[in-house]
């Protein structure tokens, strides 16, 4: 099930439900700007307009957690932000050894081509500006990390996982690895070995079969195909009778301009 009619923006969605989890894939914490990084090759060409945006996405969203501690999410989730991270610092140094290494050459050309020189230089400034902005942005990663390490909630019945493991893998659930893994997706994903998708579908049914109002925002479509499948007439799990889970993501290409959520999925419309 998709719905596309509904929008809120991250506060509205934060207020009105009592349990909010989010996704690796739900902020700028994805696939498309590492493989962005790595398309740089040999220059830093990344705007540093759009690092900034990033940025103040980032911000927004971790002074958001902060202040509302029933914001949470999986232990996987985590993970893969440090994955994430991992590789955003391994960017940064790159590029900056790189920068280094145009510096020096730069040096030793200086008298014989003045011209070409020049252009180096302001080469080197724009990359200078951008790894400066790129480093924040991994700075603002790294503390989302920190806190949603504290803020982790995990499946409590195991064998209900199993169910939905199951139903996954007999349904083929799980396609949209985009948000997450860019290109090569299903390699790298089943190169983590992570269930992050049919946890945050368990542990939402979970709090939702204790009468409460959860929401889940994240990019990915597996979530919906998950809970839909598996809360379907045919599907393994019933309907909660109380509680509710609604699914809300953002469609717009660049995230960090992204200010209303659509709601994709509720319960609410299956009873």
């Amino acid at each position: 099930m998709i719905i596309e009619s509904v929008e809120s923006c991250l506060e509205e969605i934060v207020e009105k439900n009592e349990v909010v989890l989010i996704d690796t894939a739900f902020s700028d914490c994805k696939a498309g700007l590492t493989q962005e990084l790595y398309n740089c090759n040999e220059e830093l060409t990344i705007s540093s307009v759009d690092m900034k945006k990033k940025i103040g996405q980032l911000n927004y969203i971790i002074g958001m957690i902060s202040k509302n501690p029933h914001v949470m999410t999986v232990p996987e989730v985590v993970a893969e932000l440090g994955v994430y991270l991992k590789i955003i610092n391994g960017q940064c140094d790159y590029h900056r050894n790189n920068i280094a290494k145009k510096h020096f050459k730069k040096g030793r050309i200086m008298q014989k081509m003045d011209s070409k020189t020049r252009k180096y230089q302001r080469i080197e400034e724009h990359e200078l500006a951008t790894l400066y902005d790129l480093k924040l942005y991994a700075d603002c990663v790294h503390e989302l990390v920190n806190l949603l390490k504290e803020r982790t909630v995990d499946v409590k019945n195991n064998e209900l996982l199993e169910i939905v493991k199951a139903r996954v893998k007999e349904r083929e659930l799980k396609k949209d690895y985009g948000p997450r893994y860019g290109r090569d997706r299903s390699k790298s994903k089943n190169r983590l070995g992570l269930d992050t998708d049919e946890r945050l579908a368990v542990v939402a049914y979970e709090i939702a079969s204790e009468g409460k109002c959860v929401a889940v925002v994240s990019n990915d479509f597996d979530l919906n195909n998950i809970l839909s499948s598996c809360l379907c007439r045919t599907g393994p799990l019933t309907v909660p009778a109380k509680g509710r889970i609604r699914i809300y993501g953002s469609e717009m290409e660049n995230e960090a301009e992204a200010e209303e959520y659509k709601m994709r999925f509720d319960t609410a419309l299956l009873l």
